[in-house]
């Protein structure tokens, strides 16, 4: 089974999460989803921003607007992935050679 993720996969995910507009993605699901892939991309140190998905809009804070966005990665220096939980419970980074 493999137990490590690449950073782009994820933000791929989390990037097709937060377009979703059915009734089980609401504000609470993609503040969720912007909470993580932030955490993840910043330990990673490939967070580059993001875009709204509907720029015309004003997208004030605690709405659909605002969490309808697109997460941008800067250029990795090195291969950097997400591990699962190391028996303390703490999340493990590491790089792929």
């Amino acid at each position: 089974m493999r137990r490590t993720v690449r950073v782009e996969e994820i933000v791929g995910w989390a990037n097709t999460q937060l377009s979703r507009e059915d009734e089980h993605a609401d504000i609470g699901f993609k503040a969720g989803v912007c909470t993580m892939i932030e955490k993840i991309m910043k330990a990673a140190e490939c967070y580059d921003g993001y875009s709204y998905k509907y720029p015309e809009k004003e997208s004030k804070v605690h709405t659909d607007e605002y969490y309808s966005r697109t997460y941008s990665l800067r250029k990795l220096k090195r291969n950097i992935i997400v591990s699962n939980k190391d028996p303390n419970g703490r999340t493990r980074y590491g790089r792929v050679k």
